[in-house]
């Protein structure tokens, strides 16, 4: 939502145009394109539709909870945005501040993201259950995005837009450099495991887990009397 709002506001408001004109120099261009917003827009609402499937679908069983730390960044996220935006609307930051801000926010939101799965893949030692094919469209999105904004600035003449648009290249570096690491997971460190069938559920729902830790026990116990009979 917040890279959505950023692009939007980007790429049809005169007012945050004007702004970034004087942040930078006379007649800089802005370089969100309209592919930008495309991409924004269609993300937000994949990303919602997700979410409520998530709620739909979740059960007593089988509900999904996000961790304590996510709610606590989440919190933190949300404070420091409402107090911007309080600084713009008293005139202390101007409305271009604000969305860099939610844009430098979406940054942080993709770094951390991309983070579990990488872990996830080293504690299993493999990648099965997970395709790959994300991974490389994720790449050549990246690459592509990147590319882009070094020709628009290139075209325009001003490489200022690389950091005038900070975002969309930080991005694209981000998804570049993860993309890599699980491309070397996949093909370069666990490469053996590719066609194993997955055996045993990634994720377990709460009666399952309480069955195989009773059963646990209940061996144990076994092993005990054994031990001491």
């Amino acid at each position: 939502a917040f890279y959505a709002v950023y692009n939007l506001c980007f790429y049809y408001s005169s007012e945050i145009q004007h702004q970034y004109e004087d942040r930078h120099r006379d007649g800089a261009k802005v370089t969100v394109q309209s592919n930008d917003v495309a991409f924004a827009v269609h993300a937000f609402l994949l990303s919602l539709i997700t979410f409520c499937q998530i709620g739909y679908y979740s059960t007593s069983r089988a509900a999904q909870h996000p961790h304590k730390v996510i709610g606590i960044l989440m919190a933190i996220i949300v404070t420091v945005c409402l107090i911007c935006l309080i600084l713009v609307l008293v005139g202390e930051y101007q409305w271009l501040d604000f969305l860099y801000l939610l844009s430098y926010v979406k940054v942080t939101i993709s770094l951390i993201k991309y983070v579990p799965q990488v872990i996830l893949n080293y504690q299993r030692k493999s990648t099965v259950g997970w395709s790959i094919w994300n991974i490389i469209l994720d790449f050549t999105g990246g690459v592509l995005s990147d590319l882009q904004l070094i020709g628009d600035c290139a075209d325009f003449g001003d490489w200022s837009g690389i950091t005038g648009n900070l975002a969309k290249f930080g991005l694209g570096f981000v998804s570049i450099s993860f993309d890599i690491v699980f491309m070397v997971q996949h093909y370069v460190i666990y490469p053996g495991q590719h066609g194993e069938m997955l055996t045993t559920p990634l994720l377990q729902l709460p009666d399952e887990v309480e069955e195989e830790h009773v059963g646990r026990r209940y061996n144990e116990d076994e092993l005990d009397s054994g031990l001491l009979g």
